[in-house]
């Protein structure tokens, strides 16, 4: 009950900003016509015609999200992934203001994501998206959540790529979890032979008491 009123709300405001959206347009046309001369004045049946197919379109994909909403949540999900992986900022935003999870998990709902990658924040590492990482941390996403053996920082430090490595740690990543043996990520990161990166590492590391838990 608790989704379906959710994604009822969501509807409603999509079908809101839809109509506000074509008023506006029919609105501007209005002014332009009284402004430029009869030839050159722009048919308000057209934008009328564009207007309708436009709002019909948010119709049925509001619905389409109140009716299934589990397909919708999995739709969110691999369409913020990919984004995410191809560093496109833009489809992230409009994806995340349509609902999507930053970190990706609240959404897939068949069980392990069905990608190489375990959250939003690790892809985005992964292919050196900064901007999409930044975004995605500033959304709230959890900047420790990466696959079994390893962290979006360990992915970082992996890769050698030392902004995403500031990135997470000024947002949260955890600098003693997720290394093997007992390490940390400056002594990960030495061990990898990229001594560069400790100085990075090693403010946080000072600052950090204790391991923390995570999943």
């Amino acid at each position: 009950m608790f989704i379906l009123i959710t994604f009822l709300i969501y509807f409603a405001f999509l079908l809101a900003y839809a109509v506000c959206g074509w008023l506006a347009i029919c609105v501007l046309v209005r002014i332009a016509n009284a402004l430029l001369p009869p030839a050159r004045r722009i048919p308000m049946r057209n934008w009328m015609m564009f207007g309708g197919p436009a709002l019909l379109f948010v119709v049925i994909l509001g619905w389409h999200a109140v009716v299934k909403p589990r397909d919708w949540r999995t739709l969110l999900y691999e369409q913020t992934f990919d984004a995410c992986r191809d560093g496109d900022v833009v489809r992230v935003r409009v994806w995340l203001w349509l609902g999507a999870s930053p970190d990706g998990w609240a959404d897939y709902d068949g069980g392990e994501p069905c990608t190489e990658f375990a959250s939003h924040v690790e892809a985005a590492t992964a292919r050196g998206n900064h901007r999409v990482l930044q975004l995605l941390l500033e959304k709230g996403a959890d900047p420790n959540m990466g696959a079994d053996d390893t962290t979006p920082l360990g992915t970082a430090i992996n890769d050698h790529n030392a902004e995403a490595v500031r990135i997470l740690l000024a947002h949260g990543a955890d600098p003693r979890f997720g290394y093997g043996e007992g390490d940390d990520a400056a002594a990960h990161a030495m061990r990898m032979k990229f001594p560069d990166l400790a100085p990075l590492i090693q403010p946080y590391l000072s600052a950090s008491t204790s391991p923390s838990e995570h999943r």
